[in-house]
């Protein structure tokens, strides 16, 4: 059978092997020396002046992208591992007592999540609610009357304001602990403070700042007893309130 011929002009295939289809590309004749990149020529057969056949095979080449003049390999990214799980939160272990407004709950949770836990006693919780007001609460200003819940959630919110915010701040705090407790006011309607009852028993409980000792389940005979002279003022402070109507301390 005779071989067909086609006329190709010789220039125009060395471009091609030359410059690859637009760039230049390394050329060999042997099918394992071949570069990634190269033109492998599998065949070339030139009779006179023309080529009668030309077999062309490009080696295999890995995908790469050129960044400022060098080429980087492109890689399959692996498929994405399975995100890891969400940490269960953490069960809180001791019940807490709703004070009857979800935003004061926050308030108080936020609080006393920091300074209780769950192998305290009943006397030293009482006493970790009172060292917080008294240390994070700043007596300023006037707080409204009348509504302990908003006056809880102002004191804990602004950190400042007077006795009736110390008492309701501490009233918050107890009971969302479970502590039964009380509002306990003078006669006179100047101070307010709070009665508490710890291990079984009733105390008085003041964590309003500025008035000397620390009032932590004190008695009433101490509370009766006790007068403070501020050595700013001058101004004797005493408790001037009628124990009638509330409940017995030790």
């Amino acid at each position: 059978m005779k071989r067909k011929s086609r006329w190709v002009p010789i220039a125009a295939v060395l471009a091609v092997l030359i410059t690859g289809c637009g760039r230049e590309v390394p050329m060999t004749t042997d099918p394992a020396a071949a570069l990634p990149g190269a033109v492998h020529i599998t065949g070339v057969s030139i009779e006179a002046a023309h080529i009668t056949e030309v077999s062309i095979e490009a080696a295999p080449q890995e995908e790469s992208s050129e960044t400022d003049g060098k080429v980087e390999t492109i890689e399959e990214p692996e498929p994405d591992a399975e995100p890891a799980a969400e940490p269960a939160a953490i069960e809180q272990t001791t019940a807490r007592q709703g004070t009857g407004d979800a935003e004061l709950d926050q308030l108080c949770d936020n609080i006393l999540n920091g300074i209780v836990n769950d192998d305290m006693g009943e006397r030293e919780k009482a006493y970790a609610v009172y060292t917080w007001v008294t240390n994070h609460i700043t007596y300023r200003g006037n707080s409204a009357i009348g509504d302990w819940v908003a006056g809880a959630k102002t004191a804990l919110t602004r950190r400042s304001g007077n006795c009736y915010a110390f008492y309701s701040a501490s009233r918050a705090l107890l009971t969302r602990l479970g502590f039964e407790n009380i509002e306990v006011q003078e006669y006179t309607g100047g101070h307010y403070w709070n009665m508490v009852k710890v291990d079984g028993s009733w105390w008085h409980f003041d964590a309003t700042t500025g008035w000397g000792a620390e009032r932590f389940l004190w008695t009433s005979d101490q509370i009766l007893n006790y007068s403070y002279t501020s050595e700013q003022t001058g101004v004797t402070i005493i408790y001037e309130w009628d124990p009638a109507g509330y409940p017995q301390t030790p």
